[in-house]
């Protein structure tokens, strides 16, 4: 991304092309198969058809804008595919990711059968964000994929763990226990968010939980509190469906957690 942003600022357009073009899957039929299985991956080969033949010019456009906007300066490739996975400049505003990304995207993850990665760009100037969505990598280069439109499928057998977002999640919850604020970190002046992921279980029940990040004095606390908190079913194709998903707890000096 670094090479192909300073190519269209120099306005190479000869060099830029081989990078574009690069982008394009070589084999979506048996890429989209692969990762979806044949009828998910058939549905989703035709949607990718439009974005492959327009690839190269709607990219370079994209290129132009994000140079014209000043927003190339800073930005960060996040692993869509891992828990909690963030961009530094959005962590504490996690409902955000859900906003600007669409529902559609954390059901194309559901769908999957293969979990290899799936990769976003996040570009941001001052309250100002971006995004490309999504980039895999596929013999032996980066692809970029669009955002497919997410086919309607029926399900049968046991179904992965579905990813949603902490705010999607939240929206769900029926019951929760307050974090009891560590002594110790309220002398030392300690606050902040802390981020856990968790399983969700069909029945709504916390099935695992780990810390990811935040102040680790707070850590325990918030696992002690969330491990007893319940969520309605999440229903997926008319389904409940397990959840992989982070939660935030924010723990506040002057309020409490």
């Amino acid at each position: 991304m670094k090479d192909m942003l300073k190519l269209e600022k120099r306005g190479d357009t000869s060099a830029l092309a081989p990078y574009l073009q690069s982008l394009i899957l070589p084999d979506p039929d048996a890429w989209f198969k692969s990762t979806f299985g044949d009828t998910v991956g058939s549905q989703l080969t035709l949607s990718y058809a439009p974005t492959a033949k327009w690839l190269t010019q709607s990219m370079a456009a994209t290129l132009k804008n994000l140079l014209q906007e000043k927003m190339t300066d800073h930005f960060e490739v996040i692993d869509f595919s891992q828990p909690c996975a963030t961009p530094s400049f959005l962590r504490g505003h996690d409902e955000l990711e859900p906003k600007v990304l669409g529902p559609s995207a954390f059901k194309l993850l559901a769908l999957r059968k293969k979990h290899d990665p799936i990769y976003t760009l996040w570009f941001h100037r001052g309250s100002g964000v971006s995004t490309m969505a999504f980039f895999v990598y596929d013999e032996g280069a980066f692809r970029y994929l669009g955002k497919p439109n997410v086919p309607a499928v029926a399900h049968s057998g046991p179904q992965k763990p579905a990813k949603i977002q902490a705010s999607v999640r939240a929206a769900k919850l029926i019951y929760a226990v307050r974090p009891i604020y560590p002594p110790e970190a309220k002398v030392a002046g300690v606050q902040g968010v802390v981020v856990l992921h968790a399983m969700i279980g069909r029945d709504g029940a916390i099935h695992k939980l780990s810390y990811v990040r935040g102040p680790e004095p707070l850590s325990r606390a918030a696992i002690d509190a969330v491990k007893y908190w319940r969520y309605s079913p999440t229903m997926l194709n008319g389904q409940p469906v397990d959840v992989d998903t982070c939660i935030t707890v924010t723990f506040n000096l002057g309020s409490g957690p």
